[in-house]
């Protein structure tokens, strides 16, 4: 993302081509990291954005990420929010009260990178230590919440976080994958708890983005290959759910095409297509027939929330799809909207994320916007009703620094 960042200061290049260039080098327009359970990468947001503002764009929003029920947003400046349910600390205010508004998370050193999870958050920071709040992934069952960011003991440097609550993952500088949390899920072909990180031995590919939710994760190689682990019951990982499949990375049968994002969601993963004809969506499940045809062809990047799903188009414009009884795939009455009749909810977004029942997207002016379900506050605008209309997150004047 460095590259795009550069490109986009040096030649002051539209939106638009942006977004179609990051799909060329691999990249996507969304995150795939929802809460319940991200799509890699964003245009020209993010990592690298962050690390070169020299003076702080007030209030610009860099990454979102939408919670089970809490939402985390990562501004230009270094600087994180988190609000909305802080049941577990997963805030990281020091506390376990709810707020239905942004509030400033305090970190060592800023954070590039952030992750909202069921209960839980990750994020890395400029020095690319790891740090958590929330519930202690990995941790036995009854350990008291984590309210506020501790570091993670890494045998290395980060270059990148998830979390999906009971686990979570990072990908080391040297390309070394580590995962902890609740057996079945870190992949390291065991069903046993790890409450430390443990190494990844099965992935020799170098990889390109990790996403996860709460019952499994994913990496996309440089390559554009798929490795998954975790639960498989309903054939998430893209093969055929069978005994211990799943307790180490995995190809996923079910998709033959190139791949420019990934997304997952609870019990299901789905791809942007790469290559000659890009721009199609493939989900698993159903293995045997995974192209969701409803999407259409012009997609650059997919969020998969619990029972609904978002795309950014290459015109930027972001459609929403499925469940849609909390508000969370937009302003439409039907309870349930299919993909070929997806709505259109916004005309400029450049980032996005899906929890379980809320969504959040970025726009071009950075702004940030959130819908669906509120009932703990994760919609960020002061209330606790839900809305079906996109409305902008109620961050502080200037956004300043506590």
């Amino acid at each position: 993302m460095a590259v795009m960042a550069y490109v986009a200061s040096r030649f002051r290049l539209p939106t638009r081509l942006l977004c179609a260039l990051a799909l060329w080098l691999g990249g996507g327009c969304s995150d795939a990291d929802n809460g319940t359970g991200p799509t890699s990468g964003a245009i020209d947001a993010g990592e690298a954005d962050v690390l070169q503002v020299q003076n702080p764009r007030s209030c610009q929003v860099a990454r979102v990420s939408a919670g089970a029920t809490h939402t985390c947003a990562l501004l230009v400046d270094g600087r994180t929010f988190c609000w909305g349910a802080n049941d577990q600390g997963q805030l990281g205010m020091g506390d376990l009260v709810t707020r239905p508004l942004p509030a400033i998370v305090v970190t060592p050193k800023p954070l590039v990178e952030i992750r909202a999870s069921s209960g839980a958050s990750c994020g890395r920071a400029t020095d690319n230590q790891v740090l958590c709040w929330g519930r202690p992934v990995g941790a036995p069952e009854g350990a008291p919440p984590l309210s506020k960011p501790v570091p993670v003991m890494l045998p290395g440097n980060s270059s990148a976080i998830v979390t999906g609550g009971e686990h979570a993952c990072t990908l080391l500088t040297d390309g070394r994958v580590f995962c902890w949390g609740r057996g079945g899920l870190v992949g390291d072909g065991t069903a046993v708890d790890r409450p430390t990180p443990v190494v990844l031995g099965a992935l020799t590919e170098a990889t390109s983005s990790l996403v996860a939710t709460v019952d499994h994760t994913c990496l996309r190689t440089t390559k554009g290959e798929l490795r998954c682990w975790g639960a498989n019951e309903t054939g998430a990982l893209g093969v055929a759910p069978e005994p211990g499949v799943g307790l180490a990375p995995v190809l996923p049968a079910a998709f033959t095409v190139g791949i420019a994002a990934v997304a997952v969601g609870p019990g299901r993963t789905c791809v942007v297509s790469a290559g000659e004809d890009a721009g199609r969506i493939f989900c698993s499940p159903p293995l045997a027939t995974p192209e969701v045809v409803g999407w259409g062809k012009d997609n650059l990047g997919i969020t998969l929330g619990q029972n609904h799903a978002c795309v950014i188009t290459t015109d930027l414009k972001m459609k929403c799809a499925g469940a849609n009884d909390q508000g969370q795939v937009g302003p439409d009455p039907r309870a349930v909207v299919p993909e070929n009749e997806a709505i259109e909810v916004l005309t400029d977004a450049i980032f996005m994320s899906a929890g379980a029942a809320h969504t959040c997207a970025i726009r071009q002016d950075r702004s940030l916007w959130c819908w669906g379900r509120n009932t703990e506050g994760q919609v960020g605008i002061g209330t606790l009703e839900n809305t079906s209309v996109p409305a902008p997150v109620a961050l502080p004047v200037g956004c300043p620094i506590q």
